[in-house]
């Protein structure tokens, strides 16, 4: 549930073999990641807020269906920062 929350992913392996294909996972997948990033206004009240990314296969120039896959946290919690 953690990793869903915080849009990270978990790899359970039981074995040295699927240790070592947990860590290739792992490898692909930062070879191919992208960072987005928001700074919302300073807010002085505490509020969550959802988070919801789409991406478009269109706009990006690929055919549907191609392996696109969006990981992102639920949301976060405004507030002052001091």
């Amino acid at each position: 549930q953690m990793a869903t929350d915080t849009g990270g992913k978990y790899y359970y392996a039981t074995s040295i073999n699927q240790l070592d294909r947990a860590f290739r996972q792992i490898s692909e997948e930062l070879r191919t990641q992208y960072l987005i990033a928001y700074y919302p206004p300073k807010k002085s009240s505490e509020e969550y807020r959802r988070i919801k990314v789409e991406v478009d296969p269109a706009a990006a120039n690929l055919a549907p269906g191609t392996g696109l896959h969006v990981s992102h946290r639920t949301g976060y919690y405004t507030g002052s920062i001091e």
